[in-house]
């Protein structure tokens, strides 16, 4: 599983690139959590942390799974 700064580094070194990829072109980051791993202090202290580098970024979106589908509906209607 590796230590909480293995996660923080791990989620933030994805965040960095698709971050460059949106640039050109439209990009989602799905960030899965178990209770029992993110809710140990450690953890939860680099989601934490990440989420704060999220807030940082005024360009991104943070949206429950619930309004990504509705926001994917709205923009990319079914054939």
């Amino acid at each position: 599983l590796g230590t909480a700064d293995d996660f923080l580094a791990q989620l933030a070194s994805a965040f960095r690139v698709l971050r460059e990829e949106a640039r050109r072109e439209a990009r989602m980051m799905v960030v899965s959590l178990h209770a029992r791993i993110t809710g140990q202090p450690a953890r939860f202290d680099a989601l934490r942390r990440f989420l704060y580098l999220l807030a940082t970024a005024p360009e991104v979106w943070q949206a429950t799974r619930l309004d990504a589908a509705r926001h994917w509906m709205e923009k990319v209607p079914p054939p």
